[in-house]
Parts: structure tokens; sequence; C-alpha cells
């Protein structure tokens, strides 16, 4: 049997790692640990496997012997550390278009080149520019950290590809999962903290949070989109063996009905809850009524695969506030977003090199980030975009869009009429809270508002055909 075939997808070829021979629950290292060593093995012979994909499978073994991965069976947490193994394995196997290769080779014959070279993002002058691979940050100097924060199936990915693109560092996740030391530093970092398939696991590494919202009427279709890609995965195994279809299909509709009757009131309030929690500087609240708890409580609501609603909604509110002590002591700016934007604006042709334009200038001129000139963030915004909208969208890590190939349109995963009623309640909600006089003069505040608005008139509207 073959240990490694190629395929392509999207342009880029992958290497994959045989998994056909090994039980897919989580309790069979041996079998793992025999398939890892097989594929060494053929790595080092003449399998043609590249060397950064030999160094992950060595680097990931070492690390599954040492802590045998105890704790990454949540589906969310297994497809983080798929999507690290497969950004790694694609890197040498990039497919630039023609275009990219005649920009290239007009820089590299250029006198000039060594002036403007960067190794991701390259500003060919004029607005131009060329878009390659990002890097990891120099580890032996300081780097300012920033979180991108937003609930599940909200834009973080197509946040920190711009972000890359413009800095030319990579991104790290919440669960430190690109099979590097854990003290490794990152430019930003990714995560859906407090929600529970987010983790502050970044200890102390972080020095502002930048929040990501979008219109929850999208954004828990797209939460379960992933979820459905990787089987529902229980296993780590499970949801490599799925790392080839992530981002590239949709739910079947029946299968969609089912989850989102059986979660959706759960998850339209943790989708308030997050923001919530971000903008008061991590204040511990109930997801269930938006009262202040204790920390006791707050641990409870951030396990609701041990505690029933039933049981929270009865816990006692705290006439104190409590806050989160990661929001107190790990992050140097405080849990209070430094910017706060709209994946739908990130996304727009229209508004989308402004959006990103909000967080370039919060990290203008930290240490250890450098930024590609002002001219050309347009064009790197351009380069990342959705070809829909124009874009050449030039990465190897897969993107939303790449769904559109299977399954339903976007369009026809839809909610019940109660349902859009509380997507509405819930929106209705947040938009007056951030409208009170305690928040009169907040940048951030005033931003979500506007949001806010543009949601709630959207889903109104659908509403109205109901």
């Amino acid at each position: 049997m073959s240990i490694r075939e190629s395929k392509k997808r999207d342009g880029y070829n992958t290497e994959e790692v045989d998994l056909s021979g090994v039980s897919s629950k989580p309790d069979t290292i041996s079998e793992f640990m025999a398939v890892l060593d097989s594929n060494e093995e053929r790595v080092d012979g003449d399998s043609g496997m590249s060397s950064s994909t030999n160094d992950t499978l060595k680097t990931f073994r070492g690390m599954y012997l040492k802590k045998k991965f105890s704790g990454l069976t949540t589906p969310i947490l297994a497809v983080l550390t798929i999507l690290c193994l497969y950004h790694n394995s694609t890197q040498d196997y990039t497919s630039k278009s023609s275009h990219i290769d005649s920009l290239s080779n007009e820089v590299i014959q250029g006198e000039d080149y060594t002036d403007v070279r960067r190794t991701l993002s390259v500003n060919l002058g004029g607005g131009d520019c060329l878009w390659t691979n990002s890097k990891q940050a120099d580890q032996s100097k300081p780097l300012f950290t920033s979180l991108v924060v937003a609930y599940p199936g909200s834009g973080k990915r197509t946040t920190f590809l711009n972000l890359e693109g413009l800095t030319e560092l990579v991104s790290g996740d919440d669960w430190i999962l690109r099979f590097e030391p854990p003290e490794t530093k990152y430019a930003f970092m990714k995560t859906a903290y407090p929600q529970h398939h987010g983790t502050w696991g970044w200890e102390d590494r972080s020095h502002q949070a930048l929040l990501i919202v979008r219109n929850p009427r999208w954004a828990l279709v797209n939460f379960h989109h992933m979820l459905y890609e990787i089987d529902f995965s229980d296993s780590w195994i499970k949801s490599y063996q799925h790392v080839q279809y992530t981002y590239t299909k949709r739910t079947p509709l029946e299968d969609w009905a089912i989850f989102r009757d059986l979660r959706f009131d759960h998850e339209i309030r943790l989708w308030g809850w997050l923001i919530d929690f971000w903008m008061e500087g991590g204040l511990l609240r109930s997801p269930y009524t938006n009262e202040m708890v204790d920390e006791e409580t707050w641990r409870m609501a951030l396990q609701p695969h041990i505690y029933t609603e039933a049981e929270l909604m009865a816990m006692p509110s705290s006439p104190e506030p409590y806050y989160d002590p990661h929001c107190i002591n790990d992050i140097q700016n405080g849990c209070v977003p430094t910017e706060v934007v709209s994946f739908e604006r990130i996304l727009s042709n229209s508004t989308g090199p402004a959006e990103i334009a909000k967080l370039a200038a919060t990290i203008q001129g930290k240490p250890g980030i450098s930024m590609i000139e002002e001219e050309a963030r347009e064009c790197v915004w351009w380069e990342m975009a959705n070809p829909e909208v124009g874009g050449q969208g030039k990465t190897s890590i897969p993107h939303h869009w790449n769904r559109d190939n299977i399954g339903p349109d976007e369009e026809e995963f839809l909610f019940t009429k109660p349902q859009m009623e509380k997507i509405l309640e819930e929106l209705y909600r947040v938009r007056a809270k951030y409208s009170e006089p305690d928040w009169v003069g907040d940048a951030n505040a005033e931003q979500l508002v506007q949001y806010f608005n543009v949601y709630i008139a959207e889903d109104e509207a659908e509403l109205a055909t109901m």
C-alpha cells in the first residue's frame, strides 16, 4: 500500500499520510506510532515527501509520546491540529499562477529587488504586490502579540490571513498546535475564548485583543459546516483523516436542521456572551441570564458538556463583579478590544481594505512588527480576497468560499421563524446595551451598534418573508 498519495486541491498539491490501518479510537497510540514510524522510514528513503513534512511528523511523534495528546479529543481542537499540519505540508507545494510568476520574474530581474523584498508580501511599487508564504517571528527579539477573537465561524481565518499578508509573520492558535515549543511567540493568536471551543492557551504572551463580529444568522451556520466537514469527529485520528474535506463542502440540509434545533438556543446566547466578555474586559457573566456571576458559576458555564442548562440557570447571580484573572494578569492591555471589525466588511470589495487598515493601525510600529509599505496594503487585501469579488485568493490555507463547490447554496441554510425571532432578540439586546449612556463615547461600542444595525435590518427583512 502506498504510504503517500499526491492530490490536487484548489491548485495546490498536498501530501497525505495513510491512516487506513489505524483505528479511529483515540486510545490506539501504538497503532498510530507505527504509522508515523513507517512514514519516517519512507521519508528517509525515496518517497519524495518534503523535509518540512518529515520534520512535522517527527516533531508530532515526539509530542505524542510525551503528552499522548490527553484532552485533544474535541472536534474543534482536532480540526485546529489538522489545519496546522495541512498548512505545513502544503507550503512546499504551492503552485504559483502565471500572473504571480511573471510579477516575481520582473522583480527578481530588477536592480532594486533587495530594497523591496519581503518574505510574505513584496511591494512591487505603484500599488502592486507579490503574495508569498509567511514565516515564524524572530524568537530572539521582543514581539507584540495580538489576539484575534471571534465566535466560531465568524472570520478569524480571514482576519489573520490579512494580517499575515501585511506583516510577513505567521499566526498561531489558542491550542498552540503548530508543533512548535509551547513558549513560541506569535504576532497573532486566534481564539474563540471563552466559548467552549476556545481556550486560553498562550499564557501571558499577549498584548492586545482584536474583536471580529459576524451576523449570528450566518456565524452559526458556518460553525456547523466545520463540524460537518470533520464528520463530527470525537478523535484526533478521525479528524486528521478528514483534513482534505475542511473548507470544501456544506452540510446536507437535513443534517443542518438536526444540529440547528438541538444547539440553537445555547449557541445564540454564546454569540452575544462572547462579545460582552471582551467588551467588558473579562467581566464574568452567565450566558443564560446575562447576570454577573462568581468564579465558581463561571467555571461551570465553560463546561456545557457537564452541566445542564437548568443547573446553570439556577445558579445565583453575584452582587459583586468578578473578572477573568487572565484579563488582569495575562494580557498587557487588558481584554477590552483595541479595535472591533466586521467580517462582512472585511470581505466586501468596497470596505475590505479600509476595515483591515483599522487593524493595521493597532500594530503599526509595535515591537517585532514590520508591515509592508502603505501603498501596497490594499493590493495585499486583493491578493487574499475571494476570487468572486475580483481577488486572487492566493494562500495555501483553505478558505470558506471553497465550500461553494459541494453542497447546497449558503442561502438554503434557514432558521425557523421562532429562531429568527430569537436571533433578532439577541441583536436587539446587544444593540440596546452598547447604546446605553455608560457606553457613550466608546468608539468600539459605537462601531458595534453600527454593525448590529446592519445585521438587524438584514435579519428583519428575512423574517418578513417567513
